[in-house]
């Protein structure tokens, strides 16, 4: 595998920045709820997990399923051996299958999830995105109120998020998308008519959060680490040499994990649950250009033409990898190879012009 491989075949890049401040912060804990929200933004926990050996070799363990885009069956045979390892007995789950089943997907699917939340809205707040996109997920079995989310375009500071940016509860898969404007969110799946139901604000007696929001979910996973998130993904850029580092930021515009349904990360791209690792590839890449080519005219003509081939030619880069990661056919592989070396040609020319014309 060459160095190019190695960097650019990790996952979202924004995802690992925010895993890794919590992955710095270990924190035993008797009970899921002893951490309470945005407390996990910073801080890695299990609950039960009081030993901190045992903590170090659990948080490994999340940390190569996320870093590697390890399957959920193989984090569940980590955790049996660390398990057997450790000696740990007590556990929420322990004894039986189903309980096993149940406790290593919530470990598991947790984890990728609100990393994943997290290092896209610290993206989207970096970007200056003025309208937020919720997306429902495609959840086997939707929550009601999730469904009737579906499409709201709100403002990306409305309270809204802070209580409801997903994912807000367990198993949750829905997602945000950013925009530069109403007309636009619609291209992200937004309806910008739709009007948020009355009584969203609404605490249920029985969890203390907004209807349709699990308890100890009522936050925006993320939100109190965008800052620290940017500034980490920035500072990886700035640490490579100019070409890997143009490369490495047009990845990180369009080409998010590609291994969505071995992970199951509810990204804003994919819908883990329905969508094979190549559609959410193509979905991304697609995703990706709208949302870059969500831009202010300049008034000239030929400024604004280039910079919207940028990201429409970036994208096609991503489409035609994803081809050669996971297409077959020999005339649509050299078709693919082709768009690459063409488009990216294009690519540099078109930044250069940008560039010649103090433009960029």
């Amino acid at each position: 595998m060459s160095d190019l491989t190695a960097i650019f075949g990790k996952p979202f890049a924004w995802q690992l920045a925010a895993w890794r401040i919590r992955l710095g912060n270990q924190i035993t804990t008797a009970v899921w709820d002893d951490l309470w929200q945005a407390q996990h933004d910073r801080a890695f926990t299990v609950a039960g997990a009081l030993k901190a050996e045992l903590l170090a070799d659990l948080a490994a363990a999340v940390d190569k399923a996320i870093t590697d885009g390890g399957t959920l069956e193989s984090f569940r045979k980590d955790f049996r051996a660390i398990v057997e390892r450790q000696g740990w007995h007590g556990w929420a789950g322990e004894g039986t299958k189903k309980g096993e089943a149940w406790r290593t997907k919530v470990i598991y699917k947790t984890n990728l999830a609100t990393s994943y939340a997290a290092g896209r809205l610290a993206q989207l707040r970096d970007g200056g995105f003025d309208f937020f996109v919720y997306n429902h997920g495609n959840s086997l079995e939707p929550r009601v109120q999730h469904l009737a989310w579906d499409g709201l375009v709100l403002e990306a500071d409305h309270p809204f998020w802070a209580t409801h940016a997903p994912p807000n509860g367990w198993g949750c898969s829905c997602y945000i998308t950013g925009a530069r404007s109403r007309e636009g969110a619609k291209r992200v799946g937004g309806k910008p008519d739709k009007e948020l139901p009355d009584g969203w604000q609404t605490p249920d007696p029985r969890t203390g959060a907004p209807k349709g929001i699990d308890k100890g979910w009522a936050y925006a996973p993320g939100e109190t680490v965008t800052d620290q998130v940017a500034e980490a993904v920035k500072a990886k850029l700035d640490a490579l040499p100019d070409a890997l580092a143009e490369a490495l930021a047009a990845e990180i515009k369009v080409k998010k994990a590609g291994k969505a349904k071995e992970t199951g990360m509810p990204g804003i791209e994919m819908q883990a649950s329905d969508m094979g690792a190549a559609a959410a590839g193509l979905k991304a890449a697609m995703d990706g250009m709208m949302a870059a080519m969500e831009m202010k005219p300049t008034g000239d003509p030929d400024t604004d033409f280039v910079r919207a081939m940028i990201p429409h030619h970036e994208a096609a880069v991503a489409m035609a990898k994803v081809e050669l990661d996971y297409g077959t056919d020999p005339e649509i592989r050299k078709v693919a190879e082709a768009v690459i070396k063409a488009q990216e040609a294009e690519i540099a020319q078109l930044k250069a012009w940008l560039q010649s014309r103090g433009k960029s």
